[in-house]
């Protein structure tokens, strides 16, 4: 069974230093970094049978084009492109994953996938309360995306007329962190849904969760094996390697900050601390 790393990189200053940090390092033998090509210079970078860079970009309403928020479409278009690999581990550049891919994959069986967290279901008008855990978003089950933006509700209507799935006889989807997983290359390609490619952003964090749930995929939360600290709540977080997982980690060791985003980060932080103190929406 052939296992490869795929991270999702916008930025080329750290084409190379993540190449190092997963490839170099032995904690992938493989590694496929899909990149912006608007943002990223392929042909900058040489690459070998155990580096592959692969351009992916998908137009938004303002009229640029990325890959932010519709991971599991690249998901599912790298696991097309490499039909050789059996197993994935796929995650976001900002998210620092310290285990190698057999140790990862070790803790996975082909139906299920691993995720950081557990998958929810979101909170619909008529549900009772559960208290759901919904690590690593800092606002309770009740509040997650309420009142959200027309994009989020976009998917939501999408993935509910595809994708139904039903808690307490109310049809909602399911939610969870979408930056990071772990499974087969079969189950990635359940992802590709024509019928879904209308999404113009986001989806991430809810349609590989649902499509899962109704297809019987089961998730496995790698915090029973592994330490994490992922945050949702702030701009950026050093490398800390007293953790498995880092999130997000924006800057390198050495690599300055700019004073802009230092001061945002504290404002960030600060209005977090108050929202935990009042307990804004359930915050945690």
């Amino acid at each position: 069974m052939q296992t490869a790393r795929l991270i999702l990189n916008h930025r080329e200053d750290l084409v190379l230093p993540l190449k190092d940090f997963y490839l170099g390092s032995g904690r992938t033998s493989r590694l496929v970094m899909a990149v912006n090509p608007n943002t990223v210079n392929i042909r900058r970078f040489k690459e070998d049978d155990s580096f592959r860079l692969t351009a992916h970009a998908f137009p938004r309403p303002d009229g640029t084009a990325s890959m932010r928020s519709r991971n599991w479409r690249v998901w599912a278009e790298v696991a097309k492109q490499f039909p050789q690999i059996d197993m994935w581990v796929a995650h976001d550049y900002d998210l620092t994953v310290l285990p190698g891919d057999a140790d990862i994959t070790a803790h996975v069986k082909p139906s299920e996938y691993a995720m950081i967290g557990t998958a929810f279901p979101i909170w619909q008008e008529g549900m009772k309360d559960v208290d759901f855990d919904t690590y690593p978003f800092p606002e309770g089950h009740r509040y997650w995306r309420l009142n959200s933006n027309p994009y989020d509700r976009a998917v939501e209507a999408a993935l509910l007329k595809y994708y139904p799935v039903d808690f307490q006889n109310i049809q909602t989807v399911m939610a969870g962190y979408g930056d990071f997983v772990a499974t087969s290359r079969e189950n990635l390609l359940r992802l590709d849904d024509d019928r879904l490619k209308l999404i113009d952003v986001f989806g991430g964090e809810q349609v590989p969760h649902t499509i899962w749930r109704v297809q019987g995929i089961r998730p496995v939360d790698m915090r029973q094996f592994y330490k994490t600290k992922v945050l949702m709540d702030v701009v950026y977080t050093p490398m800390d390697v007293k953790y498995d997982f880092v999130h997000p980690v924006k800057f390198w060791p050495g690599q300055p900050v700019d004073k802009g985003l230092r001061k945002q980060n504290r404002t960030y932080k600060f209005k977090n601390f108050v929202k935990r103190l009042i307990r804004y929406k359930n915050w945690k």
